[in-house]
């Protein structure tokens, strides 16, 4: 009969609706599962720098006084004891102009204190640089970077350094370190400037290895371990990527044409760095003072602009060791 086949089919439907050809698994009811944003984990990157420059120190006097928390702070640095000398005349302008502008000598042509580059010739056909220093190209790629600039040098801070937002001159090293750790502890500076100067005033004074060369360096030491404590202490520190970068003008008197320059020393510090000196590694990195305008930009993830011509990144090479 025709009607069999319809009845097959609507007894296996039955069958099938009443779970018999199926196997049952049980309800999980209802899930509630709403979204939730991935963790902001932007202020754990947040990056910061402290900048030193102990001015005119050699890197053989600060290996023979080898002050007390410097040698700390080596066991998590990526140092130098070979940081080549730059072009003639030497001076602590020229030299700090070559750091803030990645440019050597040769082409910024700044060498007093003015911080004014100098002409060429008497002709003026070539023109004089422009000497853009890294704290401008920060603030080209973002103007909320704070910087602070702190330095008993008048013309160091509002001519070199005047791109810094807030910029601080100190009667003395004593001054400089005051107003450094009351910066980083009351407020939120990303990039703090400092220098130096009571270790090389000492060593023209009396010769690069008297003990008052010591006793100021073993002053300065301090007053780093003082500002190392102020960034610890920060309530915010646990969400932020401190580097500190320390190093030299040069290592000599800083006097015009001085003939007795010695190879500077740069240390970068990182609680996440393992420890290696640049020049013995393999292959070996050669360090100059150029290269700080470079390490800068680098760690505030700015581009090197082609301007700078001289200095080099090479803290990138240890991203992994610092990146979160």
């Amino acid at each position: 009969m025709k009607i069999l086949p319809v009845l097959y089919f609507f007894l296996c439907a039955v069958i099938l609706a009443g779970g018999y050809g199926c196997t049952k698994f049980p309800d999980p009811g209802i899930i509630d599962d709403p979204y939730r944003p991935a963790a902001d984990t932007s202020a754990l990157q947040r990056r910061k720098m402290l900048f030193i420059s102990i001015d005119g120190i050699a890197a053989n006097v600060l290996n023979t006084v080898k002050p007390a928390f410097i040698q700390e702070l080596l066991a998590k640095s990526k140092y130098t004891w070979n940081v080549a000398s730059a072009p003639k005349p030497v001076t602590n302008a020229a030299s700090w102009a070559s750091m803030m502008t990645g440019n050597d000598t040769l082409r910024h042509r700044i060498y007093d204190s003015t911080f004014y580059a100098t002409p060429v010739d008497s002709t003026n056909k070539i023109p004089v640089p422009v000497n853009l220093t890294a704290l401008r190209h920060l603030h080209n790629r973002s103007q909320a970077i704070q910087i602070t600039a702190i330095a008993p040098w008048y013309n160091l801070v509002h001519t070199l350094l005047a791109d810094a937002n807030n910029r601080v001159v100190t009667a003395d090293d004593a001054g400089t370190r005051s107003q450094a750790v009351e910066a980083l502890r009351t407020k939120d500076p990303d990039l703090v400037i400092t220098e130096f100067i009571s270790a090389q005033q000492a060593g023209i004074q009396n010769g690069f290895s008297d003990g008052s060369v010591a006793a100021a360096l073993g002053t300065i030491d301090g007053y780093i371990k003082e500002m190392m404590t102020a960034i610890q202490q920060r309530p915010t520190y646990q969400k932020e990527n401190w580097m500190v970068l320390l190093t030299t003008t040069q290592g000599g008197s800083g006097l015009r044409n001085d003939a007795n320059i010695a190879p500077g020393f740069m240390i970068a510090y990182n609680v996440r760095f393992t420890p290696a000196n640049l020049f013995t590694l393999t292959p070996s990195i050669s360090v100059r003072k150029e290269d700080v305008a470079a390490q800068l930009l680098y760690w505030f993830k700015t581009a090197v602009p082609s301007v700078v011509s001289d200095g080099r990144v090479w803290v990138d090479r240890f991203e992994s060791e610092f990146y979160q």
